[in-house]
C-alpha cells in the first residue's frame, strides 16, 4: 500500500480494470497514479486506528503521513 501526500486531486479516471489519478504534487508538478482502489483525504487529521468501519488487517497496512 501506497501513501503519497498532494497539493490537489485534479482528476480521477477509470482505464480497464483500474483507476488513475491526476494530481498536482508538493512540488507544482504534475503526476498520475493507478490503482485498484482510492483513499483520498481533505487534510484533517484523523486516527486511522478509530475507523471501526475498516477491517483490523485494513487498518493495519494503511500508510501514515505525520502520525495521522
Amino acid at each position: 500500500m501506497t501513501t503519497q501526500e498532494v497539493r490537489a486531486v485534479e482528476a480521477v479516471t477509470r482505464k480497464d480494470e483500474e483507476l488513475v489519478v491526476r494530481m498536482r504534487g508538493l512540488d507544482g508538478r504534475t503526476e498520475e497514479a493507478r490503482a485498484d482502489h482510492v483513499l483520498a483525504a481533505t487534510g484533517y487529521r484523523v486516527d486511522v486506528g478509530a475507523l471501526g468501519f475498516l477491517g483490523a488487517g485494513l487498518r493495519a497496512a494503511l500508510g501514515t503521513s505525520r502520525g495521522a
